[in-house]
């Protein structure tokens, strides 16, 4: 396959280390991954629409550029692979199908989005396209106050005709378990789970979590009220509870309610 991508560049966002970040950066196909945000402070997920707009804004209009987690994806087949079917499908700004709602939390989570095209929501952690195409998406997206990436992508994507999505997973797979043996670039959005990581995701991730929130007090509760034989406990634990809850709901992100 004789394909040139010599003014291809694949980037990624990460402040720190983790996931699968270090292999991602040592993939076996030699691929050069730019790292934006490295040692910065994390903001939430607009801060990646922003470091990469800063990062594309003086390229030329017809570098095409590959943007993939830091944390959680892995590369598949050779790079020049992806730019072969992106060319000739004549594709301008392409993004990844959102996993699909095999369990309650992938439901739960996706709640929170509108369909983007083909009565499907669209992932912003994998997707590629010429500067030209991406800089109109960024200056769109930036105009918004909401700082969820993947709520404004997927508000506004109807409104913009070259911008399209991975419907057959040739590029990009968002998966939890089976690689497709077809796609480039996968991801396992949510694979890598830790306290710093649910601790982010139950305040950004404002609409997935507050049914589960509520849940959670109402079931702590209920064990401390109805299990507890000491009074002094019950006053403490449920005042403490209490007090955790209104904590999350006050510090949750607001910032979307618009485009819900």
């Amino acid at each position: 396959m004789n394909v040139n991508y010599t003014n291809t560049k694949v980037i990624t966002v990460a402040t720190h280390n983790e996931g699968n970040l270090i292999d991602l950066l040592n993939n076996p196909y030699g691929i050069d991954i730019i790292v934006l945000g490295y040692g910065r402070k994390w903001t939430g997920f607009k801060m990646k629409f922003e470091l990469i707009y800063d990062y594309v804004k003086d390229l030329p209009d017809d570098t095409l550029i590959i943007f993939i987690d830091g944390f959680d994806s892995e590369i598949k087949k050779p790079l020049e692979d992806a730019v072969h079917t992106f060319k000739t499908k004549q594709y301008k700004l392409l993004f990844s199908k959102d996993l699909p709602k095999t369990n309650c939390i992938t439901k739960m989570l996706s709640s929170r989005f509108k369909v983007c095209k083909y009565n499907k929501v669209a992932n912003t952690g994998l997707y590629m396209g010429y500067v030209k195409y991406i800089k109109i998406f960024l200056k769109k997206c930036l105009a918004y106050k909401c700082k969820d990436d993947q709520i404004i992508l997927n508000s506004i994507c109807s409104e913009l005709d070259f911008l399209d999505m991975d419907m057959e997973e040739e590029i990009f797979q968002n998966t939890t378990n089976q690689y497709n043996n077809k796609a480039v670039f996968i991801s396992h959005p949510g694979n890598v789970l830790n306290f710093n990581r649910l601790k982010r995701s139950i305040f950004e991730y404002r609409n997935g979590f507050i049914l589960f929130t509520l849940f959670l007090y109402l079931s702590f509760s209920s064990v401390i009220l109805f299990y507890s034989k000491n009074k002094d406990i019950k006053v403490i634990g449920f005042g403490f509870i209490l007090l955790l809850f209104i904590y999350v709901i006050v510090n949750m992100d607001y910032s979307c309610k618009c485009l819900i």
